[in-house]
Protein backbone atom coordinates (compact mmCIF):
# COMPACT_ATOMS: atom_id res chain seq x y z
CA UNK A 1 0.00 0.00 0.00
CA UNK A 2 1.72 3.16 -0.80
CA UNK A 3 1.72 5.94 1.68
CA UNK A 4 -0.62 8.67 2.15
CA UNK A 5 1.69 11.08 0.79
CA UNK A 6 2.96 9.06 -2.51
CA UNK A 7 -0.79 9.44 -4.42
CA UNK A 8 -1.96 6.62 -5.67
CA UNK A 9 -2.97 4.84 -9.34
CA UNK A 10 -6.67 5.13 -9.84
CA UNK A 11 -9.07 8.27 -9.91
CA UNK A 12 -10.65 7.20 -6.60
CA UNK A 13 -7.73 6.65 -4.40
CA UNK A 14 -6.12 9.72 -5.27
CA UNK A 15 -9.54 11.63 -4.71
CA UNK A 16 -9.91 9.72 -1.12
CA UNK A 17 -6.20 10.15 -0.26
CA UNK A 18 -6.42 14.35 -0.91
CA UNK A 19 -9.17 13.95 1.42
CA UNK A 20 -7.61 11.93 4.06
CA UNK A 21 -4.42 14.11 3.80
CA UNK A 22 -6.31 17.11 3.94
CA UNK A 23 -8.33 16.03 7.07
CA UNK A 24 -11.72 16.23 5.72
CA UNK A 25 -14.77 13.81 5.98
CA UNK A 26 -14.93 11.93 2.54
CA UNK A 27 -18.29 10.94 1.27
CA UNK A 28 -18.22 8.27 -1.27
CA UNK A 29 -21.38 7.86 -3.45
CA UNK A 30 -22.42 4.62 -5.49
CA UNK A 31 -24.19 1.59 -6.85
CA UNK A 32 -23.84 -1.53 -4.25
CA UNK A 33 -21.13 -4.29 -4.65
CA UNK A 34 -18.60 -1.63 -6.15
CA UNK A 35 -16.06 -2.21 -3.44
CA UNK A 36 -16.38 1.22 -1.60
CA UNK A 37 -16.30 0.01 1.81
CA UNK A 38 -13.81 -2.08 1.17
CA UNK A 39 -11.51 0.14 -0.87
CA UNK A 40 -11.94 2.90 1.95
CA UNK A 41 -11.18 0.56 5.18
CA UNK A 42 -7.97 -0.68 3.45
CA UNK A 43 -6.72 2.31 2.21
CA UNK A 44 -7.35 4.23 5.41
CA UNK A 45 -5.97 1.32 7.52
CA UNK A 46 -2.95 1.00 5.27
CA UNK A 47 -2.40 4.90 6.23
CA UNK A 48 -2.80 4.59 9.73
CA UNK A 49 -6.44 6.73 9.67
CA UNK A 50 -9.88 5.84 10.87
CA UNK A 51 -12.48 5.39 8.82
CA UNK A 52 -15.92 5.52 10.25
CA UNK A 53 -18.52 3.73 7.53
CA UNK A 54 -22.52 5.08 7.43
CA UNK A 55 -24.37 3.67 5.05
CA UNK A 56 -27.26 6.33 3.75
CA UNK A 57 -29.65 3.70 3.32
CA UNK A 58 -29.77 2.63 6.96
CA UNK A 59 -30.66 5.98 8.07
CA UNK A 60 -33.59 8.46 8.21
CA UNK A 61 -33.17 11.56 6.11
CA UNK A 62 -33.27 13.60 9.50
CA UNK A 63 -30.47 12.13 10.50
CA UNK A 64 -28.55 14.11 7.68
CA UNK A 65 -30.25 17.00 7.25
CA UNK A 66 -31.79 17.66 10.35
Amino acid sequence: MASIHEFPGSPFQRALAAGVRANVPTGVIGEPGQGKTATMESSTSGWGRHCETVIGSNREATDFLG
